[in-house]
């Protein structure tokens, strides 16, 4: 919840204005600076709820990869199984570089689709 905390002391820095064009200005600065501002300390989030907004999107990309790689690897061990002779690991490592492909094009469409009707 954002608290304003109204203030004491006099204007900052407002004064009276001379010159009649800029008059106008002085008085909305005045009006606008009737409050001190806001009280930040009460207004910032919370250090877990900033570390919970950067860990668990980076664990769902990173499980999204995952996903999609043992999902490719399958798809594609299945096909070449009994012809390729080569170390297990390699197909993973030769899918991943397609599975983040997949999983970032998935994200963005997952965002485009997401936008109201108006902004596409």
């Amino acid at each position: 919840m954002i608290t304003i905390v109204p203030r004491t002391a006099g204007l900052r820095g407002a004064g009276r204005v001379e010159d009649p064009s800029t008059a106008g200005i002085s008085e909305g600065v005045e009006a606008s600076q009737q409050f001190d501002g806001i009280d930040w300390s009460a207004a910032a989030p919370s250090w877990a709820s900033m570390i919970t907004g950067l860990v668990l999107p980076s664990l769902a990309v990173v499980a999204l990869v995952v996903f999609i790689d043992y999902a490719l690897c399958w798809l594609f061990g299945s096909l070449i199984n009994d012809s390729w002779s080569v170390a297990p690991w390699l197909l993973p490592m030769m899918m991943l570089p397609l599975a983040l492909i997949c999983a970032f094009g998935c994200g963005k469409i997952f965002l485009h689709l997401n936008r109201p009707l108006q902004t596409r």
